[in-house]
């Protein structure tokens, strides 16, 4: 996950390898961006996440 610092309700969400992120804040010339690595879930864990949404 990626919190963009200038605006503190936006966070942007990306399913991808933390160098993939980091090339795209790069070309975009986000500067205030942050990366939040998260762990890989189990399947049990996903399916508690998802009943949230």
């Amino acid at each position: 996950m990626t919190k963009i610092k200038s605006f503190h309700d936006v966070k942007v969400i990306f399913t991808s390898r933390a160098y993939a992120i980091n090339l795209i804040l790069q070309k975009y010339h986000v500067t205030d961006g942050g990366v939040i690595e998260v762990k890989l879930m189990s399947d049990a864990e996903l399916d508690f996440a998802l009943k949230h949404f």
